[in-house]
């Protein structure tokens, strides 16, 4: 597992981060799905089906997060089965992925069913009893949430028919889908981020906000949602974006605004793409080198210029990035600015 994917996975088995997951994504912000109802399941789910040959084999997944969501309804209660899948990078086989987990999630409940039935010994109903259920034995639903928690698209398949060859005639009307509930701020609009109540607002502001700096400055400033987010959430932002957020005290929960956000991995992305792209003009290896070295400077100073930083700050920046001595820095600004 990527250090991405583990930092997504460990953010989003905290519960009320969880229950707000399926409340933004899934029902416009209502909270249909409450931490306090919410309760542990293994996410190592284990399937063992015998082939023809009566030899068994053993089919392992683990999903990121699996948990027990208990429903009130009409005097009595019910549960269904939660689980929260986090990418932090495109996966094509997500259909089949969240579809198998699923499976694998009502397998284990007919096997936990079946040796339940057996234990009360309520087998000698003869083939009424063959898979192990009872006539009135019922499974939980189970649901899956995909949190693309990534700057970009979800460019992959969102559904089992778009994996599959098209197959003509009545037949193709057969086929049966999966589709996939996803979670993409790069799809949201801003009222749609606000409806989230947890830390996961300002992660997911930050992931559609990441390449428009200024934009994401206006809204740490202005708002709510970053008004007080837990100091934990920090280095999960940090990670997933590239924005460091730093602050002097040691407060559990932080108001963004009172800190020093870290332009260095977004000006170094932004420079280094420009200086990619001037390194490959050169044409030669060595020209490619030089290219890339001098593109990069060049673009570590464009980018500042237009955030508007001052000449102390683009020479911090630049002996920074571009691993510079505060002397080289100054020349190479001054050179830059007297050519332009």
């Amino acid at each position: 597992m990527s250090d991405k994917d583990n930092a997504t996975r460990v953010f989003l088995s905290d519960r009320e981060v969880f229950s707000d997951a399926f409340n933004g994504a899934l029902f416009n912000g209502r909270q249909v799905v409450r931490p306090q109802d919410l309760s542990e399941l293994d996410p190592d789910e284990i399937l063992l089906p015998e082939d023809p040959a009566g030899v068994v084999g053993v089919v392992g997944r683990r999903r990121d997060i699996l948990r027990r969501f208990t429903l009130m309804s009409g005097g009595g209660s019910t549960f269904a089965i939660l689980g929260i899948e986090g990418q932090a990078n495109l996966d094509y086989s997500m259909p089949v992925r969240a579809m198998v987990y699923d499976a694998l999630a009502l397998a284990r409940q007919v096997r936990q069913i079946h040796d339940a039935n057996h234990r009360e010994r309520k087998a000698g109903l003869g083939d009424l009893f063959t898979s192990g259920l009872l006539p009135g034995d019922r499974l939980a639903p189970v649901f899956t949430l995909v949190a693309f928690l990534s700057p970009g698209p979800w460019t992959a398949p969102r559904s089992l028919k778009e994996l599959l060859m098209d197959v003509p005639g009545e037949l193709g009307g057969l086929v049966q889908d999966y589709r996939l509930n996803l979670l993409c701020p790069y799809e949201m609009g801003d009222d749609d981020i606000r409806r989230f109540r947890s830390d996961l607002a300002p992660l997911l502001f930050t992931l559609k906000h990441s390449d428009d700096h200024e934009r994401l400055l206006d809204g740490v400033r202005s708002e709510p949602m970053f008004r007080s987010v837990r100091r934990s959430t920090l280095p999960v932002i940090r990670r997933l974006t590239g924005y460091d957020f730093e602050f002097e005290d040691k407060k559990e929960v932080q108001d963004m605004a009172a800190g020093t956000l870290t332009l260095s991995q977004y000006v170094f992305n932004k420079g280094l793409q420009e200086g990619k792209a001037e390194g490959k003009a050169e044409g030669l290896a060595e020209g490619i080198a030089k290219g890339e070295a001098k593109g990069l400077a060049e673009g570590v100073v464009r980018v500042l210029v237009s955030l508007k930083k001052s000449p102390d700050e683009i020479c911090e920046q630049l002996a920074m990035i571009c691993k510079m001595s505060p002397e080289q820095a100054r020349q190479t600004l001054a050179s830059l600015t007297n050519r332009n």
